[in-house]
């Protein structure tokens, strides 16, 4: 019998983050956060579906090229078909199947896991916890059997923010944590949220200096796809928005390429980088004004983490504070790889 395996999902609004075990090392891998009904149907060529899964009766469709999405931005997210849909997707391409048993961790923003006072927001978290114990099954064939793809028997949730934290502590899977000297707090830059979490040496976290704001990468985005388009209209290229798969290239790459005219031309590739800076400069500034006042006093800090695919998306906007601050730019799978780790030391 296989033991269980433990898997944690950041799962965010605009990408999910992935983070299990493999031996003594960590592995990581993220998807776009993009789900449609069963009409968005795919398949391959010889009619197997693709991205297909069932639960609780209802067929949805994972895969970031469906036209109609479904809208994921609510309060409700969490407790979702959607949310634990996409997160047993995270599952399947981790390799789980057949059912496998998984001891699985997700995520919510801080200040939807925490209320003002500071006491745990029990309605929301166990709504997550329950809703990710559901079964979700792969769909390989409209009118085939259904393939379970885990059986979580343990299902928990932690905050965005703190989970960073443990990661930058707890550097490898012997559970020894550094010892804090000094507060540390973290920027965390999503899809839909922007978060500064402020955690004491003892672990504690000061809710004074720690609080959610609804910012993050979709707004960059939504700003950044017209501006895009108006820069694409000056180069010459014709067109009235700009695609999908453009915006995703830009931030994933800095540039986009197109396929060049006749058979012995080469592809063109339009750097793009400073028209992402001048669509996130305003958002930017918002979240610097914010944390400023979290975080009045920069210099108590041991130190002042960046995480998130925000982040290393805007990083060149935050060089001032690298140099003023020593602020540092952590990779976006900070948080999964906490939430991993916190089981080595609970």
């Amino acid at each position: 019998m296989k033991r269980p395996l433990s898997i944690a999902v950041d799962n965010g609004y605009y990408d999910h983050k992935v983070a299990y075990w493999d031996g003594d090392v960590i592995r990581t891998f993220k998807y776009p956060v993009v789900i449609g009904s069963k009409h968005e149907v795919m398949s391959t060529m010889d009619g197997q579906l693709v991205g297909m899964y069932e639960t609780e009766g209802v067929r949805l469709v994972v895969d970031p090229t469906i036209n109609n999405k479904i809208p994921l931005r609510y309060d409700e997210y969490g407790s979702s078909k959607e949310n634990r849909t996409l997160v047993s997707h995270g599952l399947y391409k981790a390799g789980v199947a057949g059912g496998q048993e998984v001891h699985l961790t997700t995520a919510l923003p801080f200040r939807d896991f925490y209320n003002i006072d500071g006491s745990l927001n029990r309605p929301l978290i166990d709504a997550q916890k329950a809703n990710m114990l559901v079964p979700v099954s792969l769909v390989a064939s409209s009118d085939g059997p259904l393939d379970p793809i885990a059986n979580v028997t343990q299902s928990r949730v932690m905050s965005e923010g703190v989970a960073a934290v443990i990661d930058y502590l707890v550097r490898d899977n012997s559970g020894q944590a550094r010892k804090m000297r000094a507060p540390i707090a973290v920027m965390d830059f999503g899809g839909s949220t922007f978060e500064v979490v402020t955690v004491m040496p003892n672990m504690n976290i000061r809710h004074s200096s720690s609080d959610t704001m609804k910012r993050g990468t979709y707004d960059i985005r939504t700003s950044f796809a017209p501006m895009l388009a108006d820069y694409l209209r000056e180069l010459g290229f014709k067109m009235k928005h700009a695609a999908d798969w453009m915006v995703t290239e830009a931030f994933e790459t800095g540039s986009i390429e197109f396929p060049g005219v006749g058979i012995d031309a080469g592809n063109r590739v339009i750097p793009v980088k400073h028209i992402i800076e001048e669509a996130a400069k305003p958002i930017v500034n918002e979240i610097k004004k914010f944390t400023q006042a979290k975080l009045p006093n920069m210099a108590e800090y041991e130190a002042i983490l960046l995480v998130g695919g925000g982040g290393l998306l805007t990083e060149s906007l935050f060089e001032d504070w690298k140099e003023e601050f020593g602020l540092i730019v952590v990779d976006e799978y900070a948080n999964a790889r906490g939430m991993l780790k916190v089981a080595l030391i609970a």
